[in-house]
């Protein structure tokens, strides 16, 4: 007799504070608040100009003070599917055949809702390649890759 009820106080124990975990978590009112992940969206300006929202961003790093005198320019790269946005490879082409503009290129993290996560100012910006192809035929959309110099970055 003492054993039952040793087995069923220690059921009792360990299975009370799992079911209520799992009823605060998973089945109270506003559970899905509190475990669904912050969706994010990256997007662009050049110069002001929203570009959409980029996809991949690589070799993206605060160069304001670990920019040694001996580095002219740091490599960017950008990759996005759009399908409506303005064209960062028209932009790329334009502004390559123009040798004495830079651009200021702002790449703002941010949620759905708008609030703002980080920003990274690219300043004294010149695209080196640009790449566009189309995407899945019956999707419609293209495939969009530049490569940035960038001379100085910096976060807020």
């Amino acid at each position: 007799m003492i054993g039952r009820r040793r087995a069923s106080f220690f059921l009792a124990g360990s299975l009370l504070p799992v079911f209520l975990f799992f009823w605060l978590f998973f089945l109270s009112p506003g559970a899905s608040a509190r475990l669904g992940l912050v969706k994010t969206e990256t997007h662009i300006e050049i110069d002001g100009i929203n570009y959409g929202v980029i996809k991949e961003v690589n070799n993206l790093r605060d160069l304001t003070f670990s920019q040694s005198k001996s580095e002219n320019f740091t490599r960017v790269s950008l990759k996005r599917d759009f399908v409506t946005e303005p064209s960062l490879y028209l932009w790329a082409h334009k502004n390559a055949q123009n040798h004495k503009n830079v651009s200021r290129v702002s790449i703002i993290t941010q949620t759905k809702d708008g609030y703002k996560i980080a920003r990274y100012e690219l300043k004294n910006c010149k695209p080196l390649s640009w790449t566009v192809e189309t995407a899945d035929p019956t999707q419609g959309g293209f495939h969009e890759k530049i490569d940035l110099a960038v001379q100085e970055i910096a976060v807020f």
